[in-house]
């Protein structure tokens, strides 16, 4: 009951702020901006698998041109396919500010303002394809379908229970995989190789924010990894998925010679207040935000480390 009198309080206060906030300030909120650091840290990591005396800002800055708008346009489409299927209604969207249910756009103006996002995106695709980078436009575009797929018609992989996986797909070795391609003009196996860890702490966020709407997505029919576990089960494959990470982290510091990733060990005891924290008691606001805080944290000293 102390739960939803919480997320009620958050809702209402979000909701004035967003209220009172100018139209263009509006129109970056309905965009989900906390997401995007999960996007810029995994191409960050990515950038500096190799040696960064050799990293152009140039190419760096074009990544990320190209990586946020695209992801600014997923969620604005998730926005729209999810009031469209009855799973975001009135009441159901704590602290984040939707673009429909507020009333700010319609749908057919969020669709528009997703198309708009998408097209700087792949502008900054081509630009770089024009740099001699030309898989740059096919990387993005299987990211963008992948995407595109997480909530859309046909395959609306998030209502199979598949959300995660593309999660772990796309801000793992994709991202890698493109940004360490737009250094070095080269397609390697090693960007995959150390896209794990990280693309596993951006997908533990999903099944934080699943397992928190387990209740509002079996009402719906919508099956999540969450759903087919329940929420205390899939709270212990939190536990075991950020675990793994810092465990397989470790490992990639002794196999390919890269002691700085140790340092990523740095952020384990925000783990440990963030998995206990979640066992005592998951909040029904924002606990993704919390999760992501971690992968941030997380990321972060990863690419520092690969830097080293």
């Amino acid at each position: 009951m102390a739960d939803r009198a919480e997320r009620k309080s958050a809702e209402l206060e979000a909701g004035s702020r967003f209220e009172n906030a100018s139209t263009t300030r509006k129109m970056f909120l309905v965009t989900g901006p906390w997401s995007f650091l999960m996007s810029a840290v995994a191409i960050t990591a990515g950038t500096f698998i190799s040696d960064w005396h050799q990293v152009s800002p140039l190419l760096y800055v074009l990544a990320l041109l190209m990586v946020v708008p695209i992801h600014a346009s997923a969620n604005l489409l998730n926005d729209c396919y999810d009031v469209m299927t009855g799973a975001d209604r009135p009441g159901t969207q704590a602290l984040k500010p939707h673009p429909v249910l507020s009333g700010f756009l319609s749908l057919r103006a969020t669709v528009v303002y997703a198309a708009a996002m998408m097209a700087v995106g792949l502008g900054s695709g081509v630009a770089l394809t024009a740099m001699e980078r030309p898989f740059s436009l096919v990387i993005v575009a299987a990211a963008v379908v992948l995407m595109l797929s997480y909530n859309a018609p046909p395959l609306r992989l998030k209502d199979k229970g598949m959300g995660e996986l593309l999660v772990f797909v796309v801000w793992g070795p994709l991202m890698f995989l493109g940004a360490h391609y737009l250094q070095t003009g080269s397609l390697a196996l090693e960007a995959v190789v150390y896209s794990v860890p990280l693309g596993m702490l951006v997908a533990s966020v999903l099944l934080v924010d699943d397992a928190r709407d387990v209740d509002e997505d079996r009402s719906i029919g919508r099956t999540t990894v969450a759903t087919l576990l329940g929420q205390r089960r899939a709270l212990e494959a939190y536990d075991w998925v950020v675990a793994l990470s810092y465990v397989l982290t470790v490992a990639l510091s002794v196999l390919l010679d890269r002691p700085w990733l140790l340092i990523v060990l740095l952020s384990a005891p925000l783990a440990l207040r963030l998995t206990k924290a979640f066992a005592a008691r998951l909040p029904l606001v924002a606990p993704d935000r919390k999760a992501a805080q971690l992968m941030a944290a997380f990321g972060l000293l990863y690419a520092v480390a690969l830097a080293a």
